[in-house]
């Protein structure tokens, strides 16, 4: 799957719920940063439904983009914004709507467990089968009183790693936030991985001065490293398309007194994908 490089559109699904008023804040940050229009959609499902249940199907979906629109205002951000009703199965629509877009965000509900029930399972499918990066949020958030908010992500030697650090640090530098790379192995991680970690971040380093980019290296998956340092704090993790199998452990730590549910908000990069017409990596 690829995305538009010439796209600048961030889609936003909203549906009148909290989750999908977490998603329009955080898509109004993203579009200002990156100088986009915001596109909120509205997806009301299949319309061959009886005359009478369409008709409330539309005033509910009205409803929801008249309130999106005020959220806007609030907010207070200069963005171009559009809205539209969209018709069909919700994934399948909003899978369509990421064809053109920059970025698609959606909030993330559900409860403890596989992650399709702890995203819910539009934002499952959006996951897999996304053709733009996918935001999922997962609730309002307040960063430490002190300390480092991270953004993490994955350093590993899959094909789609670069554009996945691409995007991370493309988010990082809209947010003003630092990064924390884990690189992550088997058990035999030997001192020459650990060197080509710290090769790859002096690479980013020099390209990226203006972003502050801390290296770890773990045994195991980013999810698992994670959960052992279930004190850091992290307002966004970073995927590949390839490792929505660690979105349960990034969302739902198991040590959850050290880090509150809803915190840790996922960024999903489908494989292969074009962030840019210029690698940062």
């Amino acid at each position: 799957m690829t995305e538009d490089a010439t796209a600048t559109t961030v889609v936003v699904a909203v549906d009148g719920s909290q989750a999908a008023t977490n998603a329009l804040r955080w898509a109004i940050g993203e579009a200002a940063g990156r100088q986009a229009a915001l596109r909120i959609v509205y997806a009301a499902g299949d319309d061959d439904l009886p005359a009478g249940d369409i008709r409330r199907a539309f005033d509910a979906a009205e409803r929801s983009l008249r309130f999106a629109t005020d959220v806007v205002t609030e907010v207070g951000k200069s963005v171009a914004v559009e809205t539209e009703i969209l018709w069909g199965p919700v994934s399948a629509v909003l899978i369509h709507e990421s064809r053109t877009a920059t970025l698609l965000c959606v909030g993330a509900v559900g409860a403890d467990g596989h992650p399709g029930e702890v995203m819910g399972t539009t934002a499952a499918a959006l996951a897999e089968n996304a053709y733009c990066p996918v935001s999922i949020i997962r609730g309002p958030r307040v960063g430490p009183a002190g300390g480092v908010d991270w953004i993490v992500v994955a350093v590993n030697d899959r094909p789609d790693n670069d554009a996945v650090i691409e995007c991370t640090l493309n988010e990082a530098r809209l947010r003003h936030a630092p990064v924390l790379a884990v690189g992550v192995g088997a058990e035999d991680l030997g001192e020459t991985t650990y060197q080509e970690l710290d090769r790859r971040i002096e690479k980013w380093k020099l390209r990226n001065p203006d972003i502050r980019i801390h290296g770890v290296a773990c045994m195991g998956s980013v999810g698992q490293y994670l959960q052992s340092h279930a004190t850091e704090s992290v307002q966004l993790a970073v995927l590949g398309g390839n490792d929505v199998d660690q979105i349960a452990y990034l969302v739902w730590p198991h040590n959850q007194s050290a880090a509150p549910r809803g915190e840790r908000s996922i960024l999903i990069v489908p494989h292969p994908v074009t962030v840019g017409a210029e690698s940062a990596v």
